[in-house]
């Protein structure tokens, strides 16, 4: 029995060697496919969030009145939309790629669908009701998500591990 093992014993830790590095390569590979798909998703989604960042701070320019920020005219056809049509276009995104997000990523970005709901409304009433006082609460609208926008920015970047 002992010579037996003898013989066996090199075929036996070669297969469990072979073993094991079959899983750990098919384990890397797996969480690399996961990463590169992660990253498009996330790239998509960042894209999105820039564009409404650059119509908000469009916004935030025009009701302020500075001469310096890009204005609203200044913008692509792709940023240049209403709040309404950012919301539809970044949600369509986030749903394609839903199963990229964690749970706090989602979170965040529910946050911003929320606060641009709100922004559409507001957007809606400026358009029906220009009145001064309205206009006033519209820059702080704007600033609230453009806050948002950035905290949905760092959340995804951190969700990636990415070194700093």
């Amino acid at each position: 029995m002992e010579e037996l093992y003898k013989y066996l014993s090199p075929f036996i830790a070669a297969f469990l060697a072979s073993y094991g590095t079959y899983l750990f390569t098919i384990r890397g590979k797996k969480y690399d496919i996961l990463l590169r798909e992660r990253i498009t998703a996330f790239k998509t989604v960042q894209q999105r969030i820039v564009s409404l960042k650059r119509y908000c701070l469009a916004m935030i320019a025009e009701y302020e009145g500075n001469e310096f920020a890009p204005h609203f005219e200044g913008l692509s056809d792709e940023d240049k939309m209403s709040a309404l049509e950012h919301r539809a276009k970044l949600s369509h995104i986030v749903e394609d790629n839903l199963i990229f997000l964690s749970h706090s990523s989602r979170k965040s970005l529910n946050e911003l669908d929320g606060q641009l709901s709100l922004l559409c409304n507001l957007e809606l009433l400026l358009a029906g009701n220009p009145d001064e006082t309205i206009k006033s609460s519209a820059k702080s609208a704007y600033d609230a998500t453009f806050s948002i926008i950035e905290s949905c920015i760092d959340e995804l970047y951190s969700e990636l591990k990415l070194p700093k």
